[in-house]
């Protein structure tokens, strides 16, 4: 069975295909700018490069905080709450002796 990308993972990697773009169009105006002999400061075009960049490095930023957790014995996942699911069914009796024990 092939390995398929988390949902969370995709959407990271279209944020950074779509950030290339914007940031290629943008350097492509300046391009232009100075071409035409646009007269005026350029800070705008910085910003509109620089502030993507950085929301983009928030949101990659709490998907690695989210991945962090997630694999570590304290994280939860998939695997670990299916194992839990099927011990629960198979023992539901010593798993309730020990919920009382931990009261």
């Amino acid at each position: 069975m092939k390995n398929q990308r988390e949902y969370s993972q995709k959407i990271l990697d279209n944020e950074l295909a779509l950030l290339w773009v914007h940031s290629v169009g943008v350097i492509l105006l300046a391009f232009y700018c100075v071409h035409a002999r646009f007269e005026a400061a350029f800070p705008w075009l910085t910003a509109w490069v620089g502030l993507p960049w950085a929301a983009w490095g928030v949101s990659k930023t709490g998907y690695t905080m989210k991945s962090t957790k997630q694999n570590t014995a304290g994280g939860i996942t998939y695997e670990t709450a299916m194992l839990a699911a099927m011990e629960e069914k198979q023992n539901p009796q010593t798993i309730a002796e020990e919920t009382l024990t931990d009261l």
